[in-house]
């Protein structure tokens, strides 16, 4: 579980710094945008305290589940119900390809 985080924030440094190379004044407001995911992450609370009409859009981070992951991989009384393996791979594959093509692109528009 521990290398789906790493590999998340890995493909997640490539798309911000491909984006933030064609836009530098993103990283203003990007500092703001990471603490609000930070907080929603699920690292205070788990997703059974999150409530019922919140969760479904709160699902589509994948460090939600990672986290939600951790904890039962952690606790052995703590069996997570919206943990899904198969969308965080899925997820970061696609980060990861992005964040890697967009480097490729980066490379070919950087001055020499």
């Amino acid at each position: 579980m521990f290398w789906s985080a790493w590999l998340l924030g890995t493909s997640l440094g490539l798309i911000l710094t491909v984006l933030d190379y064609f836009l530098p004044t993103l990283s203003r407001l990007l500092n703001f945008v990471l603490a609000f995911g930070f907080f929603v992450s699920g690292v205070f609370f788990t997703a059974d305290q999150i409530p019922s009409n919140a969760l479904p859009y709160l699902l589509w981070n994948p460090m939600l589940h990672i986290n939600e992951m951790m904890r039962s991989a952690w606790f052995s009384v703590y069996d997570s119900q919206v943990a899904d393996p198969a969308f965080v791979a899925v997820t970061i594959t696609a980060m990861l390809m992005l964040g890697l093509a967009g480097e490729r692109l980066m490379r070919r528009f950087a001055p020499e």
